[in-house]
């Protein structure tokens, strides 16, 4: 209704490949940019860009120098981790995502935080990073299970991650949920199959891009105001346009231990 034509980009998590097609965009002298970054965007690489930029996912590091949408990931970790200490897990993994990840980042953050609280100590190799994929769920699995000291319950940082998980969960002859827990994040369409049912934390994503879309369109808005701003008021314009989504937890089968 806004007569704009929406072109979409993937980096695939490659930095080089993000910065380069974000300056195709400037070339194609596109009016407003939805990024969500590999890296946080603190590093400056998008500072000389005169296209309004509307950054998803945690930007605190970043401190508020961009408008944002994003889901309080810390609170995410925090959801998933104690619903596996509540459900009498005692020796939660977590496996991450790409270490420049914010979303990982802050979700790993919390999960460590959590585990202190609660006094859960658990070897530093139960937390790792990877790719947010299938595989890289399945391949550290298999590598952690190998370990003399097996987790009990895993936290993957993606639905995707959780998936791989609960493959290689099986195969090593472990019973998902009864021997060993597992919680992932998003919610994505085939966790609550029946043959999966997986526990999850839902990120609400089509709150996030109804949000992003239109602080975007305020921000292009302001852009074309003619209306001279001072300094002051474009930083508050942008400080008001911080939006932190809540995450909820769906509990399925996969955490739900065996009854003695």
């Amino acid at each position: 209704s806004f007569g704009y034509k929406l072109l979409i980009c993937n980096s695939d998590w490659d930095v080089e490949l993000e910065l380069k097609l974000m300056k195709s965009l400037l070339e194609r002298r596109v009016e407003g940019i939805l990024l969500y970054p590999c890296k946080p965007v603190s590093d400056g690489r998008y500072d000389s860009f005169e296209s309004p930029i509307l950054v998803f996912g945690n930007n605190e590091k970043d401190g508020f120098c961009r408008a944002y949408v994003s889901v309080d990931n810390y609170k995410t970790g925090q959801l998933a981790v104690n619903h596996l200490l509540d459900q009498g897990y005692i020796k939660p993994a977590f496996l991450g995502g790409n270490v420049a990840s914010l979303s990982s980042f802050y979700r790993e953050q919390s999960y460590r935080d959590v585990l202190k609280q609660c006094h859960v100590d658990v070897p530093d190799s139960f937390s790792c990073g990877g790719k947010y994929s299938i595989q890289s769920g399945y391949e550290r699995t298999a590598q952690l299970l190998e370990q003399s000291d097996v987790p009990d319950s895993f936290f993957c940082a993606n639905d995707l991650i959780a998936l791989g998980c609960m493959t290689a969960i099986t195969e090593k002859g472990f019973r998902i949920g009864a021997d060993i827990g597992v919680i992932g994040v998003d919610n994505v369409i085939y966790s609550a199959l029946p043959q999966i049912e997986l526990s999850t934390v839902a990120i609400p994503i089509e709150l996030m891009g109804l949000n992003g879309v239109d602080v975007l369109l305020k921000l292009i808005q302001e852009e074309n105001d003619e209306n001279d701003k001072t300094k002051q008021e474009k930083e508050r314009s942008v400080r008001d346009s911080i939006i932190l989504l809540e995450p909820e937890l769906v509990p399925r089968k996969t955490t739900q231990r065996a009854v003695l």
